[in-house]
């Protein structure tokens, strides 16, 4: 807290972004300012002090600023620092990861597409959608209003006609024959009348239907006065169709305004009198009519409702293609002229944000609100159902396994190979009863020849390579840093003079002997050297323990195969303290911080009988706090091994939860073991010579 005091002193009075950090330099909070003096100086008054100020206080040591040439800036940067770094402290909209957009692309026959992520690629988007099903319904009736295609093929506007590129598929495809696509590919609609398509499905994705049902009166009234009364009828027909689509839509002001209305509903405090999430309805109107409405959930971080408003705005307004020209909000925010200003800039035309208390403005924000509460009751259920699969399941699971602490880590290894080829292992994480993808590890199997089938031996290496993590697996060997002893032993071993001085060394004991060691040579906090490994087949061990060791970024120039396979990768331009035609390497990730391998599991199921069970746990060490069982898939029988060294079979009831879970974190195990095992067996990708994660 003194040095984020002391820093006060240096913080400019020009507008910009702070942080506040914590003492390992995680960002606890991301704050914008119009004055970042005053702003800042403001958290250590102690009159403007909420509960939310006085914990992120408590936790926050450093604090870092960048100063913008704008509010509006600032308003910006802040956005997207906030959706990179996901801060504990700030209001964050939930997975805006999993929303959608309609895309219609920039092509000569456009296509309509539903995508996760907004490019620079000239193409129209519509969104953010967070109802997939909606989603599906609207393309598919976009299809059969406007026939405008969803395939991928690569089709050119050539003299009148289309010249079909790119064949991806046989053409023309079911949906021209059903009547769901004009078929361009072979030339049916030209380039003019499929624009005219395209231009009427953007106007109905953006709401104006209105507009859509007058063109197409009049080009109905011209093929009638035409005698084409073919083309008159379809044109009826599609009239009459998104009028019905249309009257779905609420009419909810006579003043066919366009607005976005918000509404929120906390979640119920907890202890500390702190809501953890809220739950946000926005009701998109566009001409007068209710035409979409998206449920959002924002974690608190501990802010007010002004701030949670404001934060979601931010986020919101950062991912969407759509701006209205009014905002209504049920509470006031801080600097509501920076945040027009900035939707402004972003929409390309002017936006207002209202609070309305009464009239017909207020009505939508109670009916936006009412949408809230019921997201909110929604929600509640869902994740009750969700907690009944996934955190029951385990505790249902850590009973039948006669295990008393809860099972909040779960670790499940399978191996897969093609008659003794491309033999791969992988290891799957479920937390509290659900998968955690990014700490999925994938693992090539070494101790086998080519042709060799031996699920035993592949499991025990898997195991104890990744055990080796958490416990030593070679118990003749210690590990620790030199003493005078060992320092002269390592002398007449290498037959050097060591200095001691800006180097520290560690040695590799067997029996108390030196059989191996290193040296670390720090350069600074940040950067670190280690050379002069030796020892008979103690090089990865030694590295892995270094690496374990320094949380600097760790260089060296030899014994390039034992890098390579842990992760290090050579560097095109050599720091100061190495000669520039020297060939150095530096490792990639740091063993010591964010690894999956450094968490410890409370469970650990190998997908295999009694006898994967027995091989492995003759020849892996685990933590005492690990429980290790396998599971037969045959008859789904669960084996364990007792205190007394015998087996256990347990059979768990068909019906119970904790049977569909391991069911579930097996089959997942399986799937992500034959996906490596695919891409090894691809000549392509074996080409590519792809890197895979040890």
């Amino acid at each position: 807290m003194n040095k984020i005091k002391n820093l006060l002193r240096k913080l400019p009075v020009s507008p910009g972004i702070y942080q506040f950090l914590d003492s390992t330099g995680e960002i606890l909070y991301i704050g914008k300012a119009k004055n970042l003096k005053n702003r800042v100086k403001t958290y250590f008054q102690k009159n403007s002090k909420t509960l939310k100020i006085e914990r992120l206080l408590e936790k926050a040591e450093d604090l870092k600023w960048l100063e913008t040439n704008s509010e509006t800036e600032a308003l910006t940067l802040e956005a997207n620092l906030v959706k990179k770094f996901q801060p504990k402290f700030n209001a964050l909209l939930r997975d805006d990861k999993h929303f959608l957009y309609f895309k219609i692309t920039n092509e000569d026959f456009p296509r309509i597409l539903t995508v996760r992520k907004i490019e620079k690629d000239g193409a129209k988007y519509f969104g953010p959608k967070t109802d997939s099903k909606a989603v599906r319904n609207t393309t598919k009736l976009i299809q059969k209003l406007f026939k405008i295609r969803i395939c991928n093929l690569g089709i050119l506007a050539k003299n009148g006609g289309a010249e079909v590129v790119k064949k991806t598929v046989k053409f023309p495809c079911i949906y021209s024959h059903i009547n769901l696509c004009t078929a361009p590919c072979i030339g049916k609609v030209s380039n003019k009348n499929y624009a005219k398509q395209v231009s009427e499905a953007v106007d109905f994705l953006a709401g104006d239907t209105s507009g859509i049902i007058q063109k197409l009166r009049k080009r109905m009234q011209q093929a009638a006065s035409e005698k084409k009364f073919e083309l008159a009828s379809q044109l009826r027909d599609k009239i009459l169709a998104i009028e019905n689509s249309s009257a779905k839509q609420l009419a909810s002001t006579s003043d066919l305004a366009s607005r976005d209305v918000v509404g929120v509903k906390l979640s119920p405090q907890i202890s500390g009198g702190i809501t953890s999430k809220a739950y946000f309805a926005l009701l998109s109107v566009r001409n007068g009519k209710l035409i979409d409405s998206k449920n959002f959930v924002v974690a608190t971080g501990e802010s007010e409702l002004p701030e949670i408003l404001a934060s979601f705005l931010t986020q919101y307004f950062s991912i969407s293609t759509d701006f209205p020209a009014e905002i209504l909000l049920p509470e006031k925010i801080e600097n509501v002229e920076i945040f027009e200003k900035w939707l402004t800039e972003k929409a390309g035309s002017r936006i207002k944000i209202l609070f309305p208390k009464k009239g017909d403005k207020s009505n939508l924000l109670r009916l936006a609100e009412k949408n809230a509460a019921a997201f909110a009751v929604q929600s509640k259920a869902k994740f009750e159902n969700a907690t009944e699969r996934t955190i029951g399941a385990a505790a249902e699971l850590a009973k039948n396994l006669r295990i008393e602490k809860e099972l909040k880590r779960i670790e499940v290894y399978d191996i897969s190979h093609f008659a003794g080829s491309a033999t791969v292992g992988s290891m799957v994480v479920f937390e509290r009863g659900e998968p955690k993808n990014l700490d999925y590890r994938h693992f090539k199997i070494c101790s086998l020849v080519c042709g060799e089938v031996d699920d035993c031996k592949s499991l025990a290496e898997v195991l104890a390579r990744r055990m080796e993590y958490l416990i030593p697996q070679n118990l003749e060997i210690q590990i620790r840093k030199a003493a005078k002893k060992q320092i002269s032993e390592i002398e007449k071993i290498l037959k050097i003079k060591i200095s001691g001085k800006k180097e520290t060394w560690f040695a590799a004991l067997e029996n108390k002997k030196v059989v191996g060691g290193f040296r670390l040579i720090f350069h600074d906090k940040k950067h670190a050297r280690i050379k002069s490994i030796f020892g008979k087949n103690l090089e990865e061990i030694l590295l892995k323990f270094a690496l374990k060791k320094v949380s600097a970024k760790l260089y060296s120039t030899e014994n390039v195969e034992v890098y390579e396979k842990l992760g290090f990768k050579k560097i095109n331009k050599n720091p100061t303290f190495f000669k520039k035609n020297e060939k150095v390497f530096v490792s990639t990730r740091n063993i010591s911080s964010g690894s999956s391998f450094t968490a410890r599991p409370n469970l650990v199921i190998l997908d295999g009988g009694k006898g994967q069970l027995s091989a492995v746990l003759k020849k892996v060490r685990f933590p005492k706090s690990v429980v290790v069982i396998a599971l037969a898939k045959k008859n789904e029988e669960i084996f364990q091994q007792t205190t007394a060294g015998k087996f256990r079979k347990i059979i768990l009831p068909r019906n119970l939860q904790a049977l569909f879970l391991v069911q579930r974190i097996r089959d997942e195990a399986h799937r992500f073991a034959n996906s490596l095992r695919e891409k090894l067996q691809d000549p392509v990708y074996r080409a590519k010579k792809g890197k895979i994660s040890k």
